[in-house]
């Protein structure tokens, strides 16, 4: 060690107190930062207290996420475990997400078509043409619905009566090749 310094390197600084101190790290450890006590992915760090975990309290951000979450398709327990919480804790603190967590695509949708609504109103050309596209598509999806719907509701016809199904039966087994099938041709001695 040269005049205080190791290696020609300066002493190293901790993140907390007035900087002369080189003691243990932050008791949050690795996910507390040193401008504000946040994790890696934002949430805040909370020091740890005593048993048990702290009581989730409604937000609007975390609203927004949970509406998110059911918009894309996520089950029930999935978006629970994102915010961290059970499905009882999410359902009792966010109860009007939960309500409307069958028809958060819909309202998804409907929040997107306005905006590009609106923003093609202003006379942005994009906004247009990503409109038009967004119509022709919802279109196409409720055609084809409707379709697949007839096609499930088609008359089949009246069913075929005792002696049919038996000739149909008979007709199968000579196909099949079972055990009362008349029994194969001889091989031919000219090839």
């Amino acid at each position: 060690m040269v005049g205080g310094k190791l290696n020609g390197l300066p002493p190293v600084k901790s993140l907390e107190g007035d900087g002369r101190s080189t003691g243990p790290p932050p008791k949050h450890g690795f996910f507390s930062l040193a401008n504000g006590n946040f994790d890696l992915f934002g949430e805040p760090a909370i020091p740890p207290r005593g048993n048990g975990r702290p009581p989730l309290v409604w937000s609007s951000v975390i609203s927004r996420k949970i509406s998110l979450l059911f918009a894309c398709g996520h089950s029930e327990a999935d978006v629970a475990a994102a915010i961290g919480h059970c499905t009882k804790t999410l359902r009792r603190v966010f109860s009007k997400e939960w309500r409307d967590r069958k028809i958060a695509r819909l309202k998804l949708k409907g929040e997107q078509l306005h905006r590009l609504n609106s923003a093609a109103a202003e006379g942005n050309v994009t906004a247009e043409k990503a409109l038009a596209a967004m119509v022709q598509a919802e279109r196409m999806q409720a055609t084809s619905g409707r379709i697949a719907a007839r096609a499930d509701k088609a008359p089949k016809g009246p069913a075929p009566g005792k002696k049919e199904a038996a000739k149909a039966a008979a007709d199968q087994v000579a196909v099949a090749g079972g055990k009362f099938a008349p029994p194969a041709p001889p091989p031919s001695l000219l090839n």
